[in-house]
């Protein structure tokens, strides 16, 4: 299943309640953004797509094989990630990654993925409640392609509840870090 599935990561956020820049804290010996782009390489996706702002474009180097997307006007919300991801998607359908969970692995990657089809949303329920990454098949391509606001494909989701497909994982490995005293807390663990 992941060969026939595109994956988004999601880089060009501000992380606001971080107040610090994401993509480049330290984990392990690693960026964020670098344990993302080589858990997705090991995966071996059909198309990988980093969605990120200009200014980070310059701090890291890339593999040939990552469609690097700038996005331009990633102050108007993660929506505008989510339109460039869907239109630069291919395949049976598309995972949508979030930089800030440094525990991710490929087996929770797989489980998701491969609950997935044409027609379905997938997401992760470790403690209960719906997380990320989430997979959408590519019935829904053309809608992920238009939503706008700060909620990105959470619109799409919410208007296709038929759809869904939770899969439970374990809660740690989908834990998204958004705070600095979650930080710390994931250094100390």
């Amino acid at each position: 299943m992941l060969a026939q599935t595109s994956v988004v990561i999601m880089a060009s956020g501000y992380s606001k309640r971080m107040g610090r820049n994401k993509l480049f804290l330290q984990y392990r010996g690693q960026t964020f953004l670098t344990r993302t782009l080589q858990l997705i390489q090991q995966a071996h996706f059909l198309k990988t797509i980093l969605v990120i702002k200009q200014e980070d474009v310059a701090r890291q180097i890339f593999s040939t094989d990552i469609t690097v997307i700038v996005n331009p006007i990633s102050d108007y919300g993660q929506s505008t990630s989510v339109r460039l991801g869907a239109a630069a998607a291919i395949g049976q359908g598309c995972l949508f990654v979030p930089i800030d969970q440094p525990l991710l692995d490929i087996a929770t990657l797989t489980k998701i993925v491969n609950c997935g089809n044409e027609h379905n949303i997938v997401f992760p329920s470790g403690d209960g409640s719906a997380g990320s990454p989430v997979y959408f098949g590519c019935d829904f391509f053309a809608e992920l392609k238009q939503v706008t606001g700060q909620t990105g494909g959470r619109q799409v989701k919410q208007q296709h509840r038929s759809a869904w497909h939770p899969v439970v994982v374990d809660p740690q490995k989908i834990q998204d870090i958004d705070t600095a005293q979650q930080y710390q807390r994931l250094l100390k663990g």
